[in-house]
């Protein structure tokens, strides 16, 4: 650092305290960007930055090389070279201004965008588990209206004591319509009972992922969910983990079927995700080790984030292994419920 905003010029012609004042305020602006605008190096570093990042390379690399150079020059007592050194330390430090504060910029965009992306995805689940729960109000309605006339059927032959019309009645219309209702999905009504809209959302999507793949999914809330006590991005990252893990999971089994129950007691949930899976040997052992996939090659991450935020909240996560079965149970602390006064 002392070497790029050497102004050893400045020091010369000013003397030492002036010299030695340029200096030291050089370096203070730098370490106050450097702290009050902190970049992320692990984005800047990946793939979305690449192109910022070749460019920052040439934009550096020479200058870095001008720098030596100068360096190397003013060993000798040529003025020029003196000059020219401090020129070229000004161009740096200016260049390394402008660039962090223009890297700066491009990661809060990346952020904003990443936000809108998120808030439209979020807006698009719930339309879709909107008309989800449209669509079945207006089934119920229709089974409502459709009640009367039903009952108003067996009313001749209740009149009649005809047992035969009675039980032709019974197994035509009673039958089929319960066997209706059976097969129709009303556990998206479970989702009012969570509080949190970004848990709703995870569980919305993965209904309305599932639906889309002709994959069953079934939904069971015994409680109120209250609001979670622990970060609500970490407790939507263990959730998403868990059920595209399931998702990705179930469809490899010769039945694919998702249960999802979530479970409350005075001041826990317990998310039971369970799905069907394909019939291979899986090493329990090795599930959480990172890397470790039986899917393709370079997937295998999900779970063993998952350990690490289990690890980090103290938490209790519990894995069931069976021969078509998996389950994952994960209890998660809900913040205690304010008493009325």
């Amino acid at each position: 650092m002392r070497m790029i905003f050497d102004f050893s010029y400045l020091h010369d012609m000013l003397g030492n305290s002036i010299g030695a004042s340029f200096q030291f305020l050089a370096l203070f602006i730098s370490v106050f960007i450097m702290r009050k605008l902190p970049i992320d190096w692990e984005l800047f570093f990946s793939e979305d930055f690449k192109s910022l990042f070749d460019k920052s390379l040439k934009l550096f690399i020479p200058l870095t090389a001008f720098r030596i150079f100068s360096s190397f020059m003013t060993n000798g007592n040529y003025q020029f070279y003196h000059r020219f050194d401090t020129t070229v330390s000004v161009i740096i430090f200016t260049a390394f201004f402008f660039w962090w504060l223009y890297v700066k910029h491009e990661q809060q965009t990346h952020y904003d965008l990443e936000t809108i992306k998120r808030q439209e995805e979020d807006n698009r689940t719930m339309q879709e588990t909107v008309n989800k729960l449209g669509s079945l109000y207006n089934e119920i309605r229709g089974f409502r209206h459709d009640f009367g006339s039903i009952i108003a059927s067996m009313e001749p032959a209740l009149a009649r004591n005809d047992i035969d019309e009675i039980r032709e009645i019974y197994q035509d219309i009673f039958l089929k319509t319960n066997e209706k209702l059976i097969k129709s999905d009303y556990t998206a009504f479970n989702l009012q009972n969570i509080e949190d809209i970004p848990l709703r959302n995870v569980l919305a999507k993965t209904m309305i992922s599932a639906q889309n793949q002709e994959i069953p999914v079934t939904l069971q809330t015994t409680g109120y969910v209250r609001k979670l006590d622990i970060p609500m991005l970490e407790a939507v990252r263990m959730l998403s983990i868990l059920t595209t893990n399931a998702l990705e999971a179930t469809r490899e089994a010769e039945t694919p079927q998702i249960d999802i129950a979530l479970i409350t007691d005075d001041n826990t949930v317990t998310f039971i995700i369970k799905n069907t899976r394909e019939k291979l040997v899986l090493e329990q052992n090795r599930l959480s080790q990172r890397g470790y996939s039986t899917k393709e090659e370079g997937r295998g991450t999900g779970l063993a984030t998952l350990e690490d935020m289990v690890f980090e909240y103290d938490l209790a996560l519990d894995t069931q292994i069976g021969e078509e079965i998996f389950t994952q149970i994960l209890e998660l602390p809900m913040r205690k419920e304010k008493k009325k006064t």
